[in-house]
């Protein structure tokens, strides 16, 4: 669901540790549950939490990217709130890690010493908020949405749609900052335009490389969807939204260059 902060092609993360001041006071239910269903939801939470931790300073790096653009004042409002928003996340990410797993958890350091090497291009911004933005945040909305749909537990919905919400808003930010950028400098439409094909052939081989079928019962009812699902979700999030996105702003970028010309 978060904006990976990736250095040099690799994703980057902190590892966990033992810390009691990252995750906030949640309490979901834990009836019902076995040592080793805990144990399992503890980990995967703690794989979003420390996700949603790198994503304050991917988006710290945006940040970062923008002023050297000299984008307007707009994107770097929102860029600030999403930073906020992820610490937000990991917060309550971390937290329901923690009560699951009753102990505590959260995030070590992460090494941010290069992330900005070779992050300055303005078509290099540009592939990542189509690949970290447009597609990743807006499947990531979704998934959480429909993890939200099926969760039982107060608690946990509350929190994926806190996420889906903010998740949104996100990817929004990708879409506003993508405009901007291709209708001041027209060779970033070609850049733009090679980066949804290369998303959309990367998820298009996913959904027919997933075969998972699990009982997936009690997992829903703890937020959580299998591979099969997510995968399901997404597939229809890039048919219904992302292309119909895609086109929309590729189509508008012509029109805007054709009138410039």
């Amino acid at each position: 669901m978060a904006r990976p902060l990736r250095v040099k092609g690799h994703v980057r993360l902190a590892k966990r540790a033992r810390r009691d001041d990252w995750h906030a006071d949640v309490r979901p239910s834990l009836r019902g549950l076995d040592g080793a269903e805990r144990e399992r939801l503890a980990q995967v939470w703690l794989a979003d939490a420390l996700e949603e931790h790198a994503s304050v300073a991917s988006f710290a790096r945006l940040a970062l990217q923008l002023v050297s653009l000299g984008a307007p004042p707009e994107l770097l409002r929102a860029t600030q709130r999403a930073t906020l928003d992820e610490i937000a996340h990991a917060e309550l990410c971390f937290g329901l890690a923690s009560a699951y797993a009753g102990r505590e958890l959260g995030p070590g350091p992460l090494r941010t010493d290069d992330a900005l090497e070779g992050e300055l291009a303005a078509s290099d911004i540009a592939v990542a908020a189509v690949r970290e933005g447009c597609v990743a945040e807006t499947i990531g909305a979704m998934i959480a949405t429909a993890a939200a749909t099926r969760a039982e537990d107060p608690v946990v919905r509350a929190i994926l749609r806190r996420i889906a919400a903010d998740e949104t808003r996100h990817a929004g930010l990708a879409w506003r900052y993508l405009r901007w950028a291709v209708t001041r400098d027209r060779m970033l439409a070609r850049v733009v335009s090679d980066a949804f094909d290369a998303e959309v052939s990367r998820f298009t081989a996913n959904f027919s490389s997933t075969r998972e079928l699990e009982d997936d019962t009690w997992w829903a009812r703890h937020g959580r969807l299998t591979a099969r699902k997510r995968t399901l979700v997404a597939s229809r999030t890039l048919r219904e939204v992302i292309l119909p996105c895609r086109d929309a702003l590729l189509a508008e970028t012509r029109s805007h260059l054709a009138a410039g010309a």
